[in-house]
């Protein structure tokens, strides 16, 4: 890996440079990101460095998307790979590596968020009971991840179990952010194994959210209205209507809804949901401003008595009115053993 070098963001303008996100393409990293708000006539110094993965010349790009009338700044990036002269002999150990990804960029405030977390080992070693630790960002809540983690509040644990050399496995993890400003979100690998390469173990992913106000173009109003039919008979399948409408302004793409399963009941599938630990996943795509759509969600309950679901919808948007984006439907069960008169 080379030294890092320092690229000049420059704000020339009379007022305050919004930067809503940095990033880098190729065999490059960068290393810090400016603040989101570049005062007038100040600077800030963003640190690339350069890691080819093969021999030979390398090209990246640089790309920094602000409130400038240009919108994108751009910059391109080229380094040269050589061989290292002596190759240091290979470790009779695993090297497990985390690498991952962030979307979208920006993100905005009460919207969901996308983690692709992968794990590999490139050592010569089985790694065994590996685990991946993720520590959301301040400010970030978490919605729900794949069936090898389990999450709650800011932190995300995935039991990855034993990865052989040269496997990976891939996880994703949901969430939602509750306030404006720089997300750095930490992944880090461990595993009850020594590692031959530590530093490389854990990795962050960085964005930054905005809020959205309720006449911004780029907002929407996402409701969700949850119904069924107000009784039925233990073991019984339960057909609960998901209704979900845009009143925009904005179009909406990668619309989510969320329910948890409640205790006792079992999930007996939907169109486009799928049972994740104990969260009904149901992904819709996208939704048109103006727009309604239903989603259908089956249940059985193995206990009479009365029992609640509630679901939520998300949206990579966010939702300026946020207190249509969740409801509760309510269902009386009966014994299904009838009495003899």
């Amino acid at each position: 890996m080379g030294s890092a070098q320092s690229v000049s963001l420059h704000n020339y303008g009379d007022l305050p440079l919004l930067i809503s996100y940095a990033q880098v393409s190729g065999d490059f990293i960068l290393g810090n990101t400016c603040p989101a708000s570049l005062a007038a006539g100040t600077e800030c110094a963003l640190q690339i460095r350069f890691a080819p993965a093969v021999v030979g010349v390398r090209q990246g790009l640089l790309v920094v998307y602000d409130s400038a009338p240009k919108s994108t700044q751009t910059l391109n990036l080229s380094g040269l790979g050589v061989q290292n002269p002596e190759p240091a002999p290979a470790a009779n150990l695993p090297d497990l590596t985390v690498t991952g990804s962030a979307t979208p960029i920006p993100a905005a405030v009460g919207g969901l968020v996308s983690y692709q977390l992968t794990v590999s080992n490139v050592g010569n070693v089985t790694a065994s009971n590996v685990q991946l630790n993720d520590s959301l960002p301040a400010g970030m809540s978490w919605v729900y991840s794949s069936p090898l983690c389990n999450g709650g509040g800011n932190q995300v644990t995935c039991n990855l179990g034993n990865l052989a050399p040269g496997a990976n496995t891939s996880v994703k993890i949901k969430a939602s952010p509750t306030s404006p400003g720089l997300a750095s979100n930490t992944a880090r690998v461990t595993s009850a194994t020594d590692d031959e390469n530590e530093p490389n173990n854990s990795a962050m992913q960085q964005m930054i959210v905005a809020r959205y106000e309720k006449k911004d173009p780029r907002s929407a109003d996402v409701s969700v209205k949850l119904k069924v039919n107000g009784q039925a008979k233990v073991n019984e399948k339960l057909k609960y209507q998901m209704l979900l409408s845009n009143k925009g302004p904005a179009n909406v793409s990668n619309l989510l809804v969320t329910s948890v399963l409640p205790s006792g009941a079992s999930f007996k599938g939907g169109n486009g949901c799928v049972l994740e630990n104990t969260a009904i996943v149901c992904e819709t795509g996208s939704l048109k401003k103006g727009r309604e759509r239903s989603l259908f969600l089956y249940l059985s309950f193995a206990a009479s008595g009365r029992h609640s679901v509630t679901s939520q919808v998300h949206s990579t948007l966010g939702d300026v009115v946020s207190r249509n984006t969740a409801s509760t439907a309510t269902v009386k069960v009966k014994s299904s053993k009838s009495k003899n008169r």
